[in-house]
């Protein structure tokens, strides 16, 4: 059996693995946050759009992982698709 911190691969509801779901999820909004500061800074207005698609569309898996409590799934079809819950 190969554990890392106590978790084994297949213990994605254990509490153990959603508090280190929990701490990933953290540093990447902290990631995004720091990207979309940055971003008005580009010249290039389309990379400054393709950079605000891109974190959008995982702050959208980032959401969802929330709202379930940190337990994570194989797909997360909700961040597909255009225009889906731009704000």
């Amino acid at each position: 059996m190969v554990t890392t911190h106590g978790i084994a691969p297949w213990d994605v509801a254990s509490k153990a693995y959603r508090v280190w779901v929990k701490e990933s999820v953290q540093k990447a909004r902290a990631c995004f946050k720091a990207g979309r500061d940055y971003s008005p800074r580009w010249k290039i207005c389309r990379c400054r759009i393709a950079g605000y698609a891109y974190i959008h569309r995982f702050e959208v898996a980032l959401n969802c992982i929330e709202r379930e409590n940190y337990v994570l799934r194989a797909q997360y079809p909700e961040r597909k698709g255009r225009g889906r819950g731009w704000k």
